[in-house]
């Protein structure tokens, strides 16, 4: 009997330790209740991707399986698909397709289907996925509970909005060849159900600052070779039916939004303005 009753004990020390394991949480931003410190990230491998079938525990799975292959999700399409079918959840549906497009780091983020603005709920969904993210960089595996800590009803429409553009522009130009792939591509902000200029310009901004910077460091590596560069700025998408450098920016009033934990205040316009008018400034004064 001692040896039965030390064999149930030692089972039972064993599941206790994993159960409190899973009940810390790290840094969050701004729109959190409450903070504690960050450490190095737990291996993918030691996570299990699948969490419960809630829509706090899919969200979770959703974004372990981001965080797995962000990075090389283009090289593993197909596993990438498996992973995804276990999501299930009917209000993440739209997450779901947008997390495949970014995990391959596909052109058609900017076909009107993603570029065009989400529902209010959907935007939620995808705030909400990056808030686990950014709780993720942690030695404690994150479970939903860490959503216990986001009160969605203090966050701006402008953070949902920025947030969800942000991540969408995050894969795009990601190497610095010429990527024709994006020609195709007409931005008409017209057409994105944007309700104001400030939406728009949040749109126009997340997309121009990007390429941007990217034509910055072609010009570089060109040692500033007008007819490189002016070529190459031809492979980008138009806005509104015209090269980047020579479409009108909408006029908006600057405001702040939550870039990152560490940047929960941060100026939009000198966040995404300087490089590209820098570039549009080479770009207008490079003749051939």
């Amino acid at each position: 009997m001692k040896y039965i009753s030390s064999i149930i004990l030692a089972v039972t020390v064993l599941f206790s330790c994993g159960t409190e394991t899973e009940k810390a949480h790290s840094d969050t931003p701004s729109t959190v209740k409450s903070n504690t410190n960050t450490a190095k990230t737990t291996s993918s491998a030691a996570r299990p991707i699948l969490e419960s079938d809630s829509y706090g525990g899919q969200l979770v799975s959703l974004s372990r399986i981001y965080l797995k292959y962000s990075n090389i999700g283009s090289t593993k399409t197909n596993e990438v698909k498996t992973e995804l079918t276990k999501i299930t959840h009917k209000d993440l549906a739209k997450a779901k397709s947008f997390i495949f497009e970014l995990t391959q780091r596909s052109s058609k983020l900017l076909s009107n289907t993603y570029l065009r603005k989400p529902t209010k709920k959907e935007l939620q969904a995808i705030y909400q996925f990056r808030f686990i993210n950014w709780n993720s960089m942690s030695t404690k595996a994150v479970t939903e509970a860490v959503l216990d800590n986001l009160d969605l009803e203090k966050t701006s429409d402008t953070d949902l909005l920025t947030a969800y553009y942000s991540m969408l522009v995050a894969p795009l130009a990601a190497n610095r060849s010429q990527a024709d792939v994006f020609r195709e591509y007409n931005i008409n902000l017209n057409e994105l159900g944007l309700e104001n200029d400030k939406e728009k310009g949040i749109v126009f901004y997340k997309i121009a600052s990007k390429f941007a910077r990217k034509y910055e460091l072609y010009a570089r590596s060109q040692k500033d070779n007008c007819n490189k560069t002016k070529e190459m700025s031809r492979s980008f998408p138009k806005i509104n039916g015209k090269n980047i450098f020579e479409a009108t920016p909408p006029q908006f009033e600057d405001f702040n939004f939550i870039m990152s934990n560490n940047m929960p205040n941060a100026s939009f316009n000198k966040m995404h303005s300087p490089s590209y008018e820098k570039a549009k400034a080479h770009y207008l004064g490079c003749k051939f």
